[in-house]
This record gives C-alpha cells, sequence and structure tokens, in this order.
C-alpha cells in the first residue's frame, strides 16, 4: 500500500525547524492537500515518517562514507 493520508487527533511534542524545498514541489503539497483536513504541517511529517519507514540505504553509497 502507498502512501495514505490520515486526520492526526492526538498531539505529540513538536520541535520546530524550518527546510528549504522548490517552489514546485511545495505547490504539489498544496494541491494533494487541497480539499483534505491535513495541514502543511501534518502532510509533511507524515510524508517524512513514510520515506523513513520504506527508505532503503543504497549499500553502495553506505560503504563509500
Amino acid at each position: 500500500m502507498g502512501f495514505v493520508l490520515k486526520k492526526k487527533n492526538h498531539k505529540k511534542e513538536k520541535v520546530v525547524f524550518s527546510i528549504r524545498i522548490d517552489r514546485e514541489l511545495a505547490e504539489q503539497i498544496e494541491k494533494a492537500i487541497t480539499n483534505t483536513e491535513i495541514s502543511r504541517n501534518e502532510f509533511i511529517s507524515q510524508a517524512i515518517a513514510y520515506a523513513l519507514q520504506n527508505m532503503e540505504i543504497d549499500s553502495e553509497q553506505e560503504n563509500q562514507q
């Protein structure tokens, strides 16, 4: 199953930091969350969590470090 947006009702301790992303990516995020009850911050948080749970590390790159 792919990435599914979920509305979160519980609050966890949050950490604030800023990121810089391409304008086109920001526009895609805004379009993706249109007509949902998901905030930009929640979308990005869920997307990062999904990426971390599903990522694979390139073993060649890891060996070069």
